[in-house]
């Protein structure tokens, strides 16, 4: 149990920075008009179908782990198809269209 422990700990932390990452595309995409905003986006936006894709499989593994260690957990992925997490890929997807 200790290893699960640890490797959810792991997991929990690779999807908080991709989430993260994700986070500050929306952000820049946000103000796209600055000059420095635009070639920061430029250089990004490849990686957003790159990330999105990883931040599902550490949701998928996060929860393999969780009822590992807790088979009675209640494992949701809503979060995922609805609400800012969804507009913030949906928006970036967008944007990478236009350039």
């Amino acid at each position: 149990m200790a290893e699960t422990e640890v490797e959810l700990t792991v997991v929990r932390a690779k999807k908080e920075q991709a989430f993260s990452s994700i986070q500050s595309l929306y952000d820049v995409s946000r103000n796209i008009l600055s000059g420095t905003n635009a070639t920061l986006y430029k250089k990004r936006i490849g990686t957003l179908d790159v990330l999105y894709k990883e931040y599902l499989t550490l949701c998928e593994r996060c929860s393999i782990l969780e009822l590992t260690l807790k088979p009675t957990s209640k494992i949701t992925f809503t979060d995922l198809s609805t609400g800012p997490f969804h507009e913030k890929v949906e928006v970036g997807c967008k944007k990478k269209i236009r350039f």
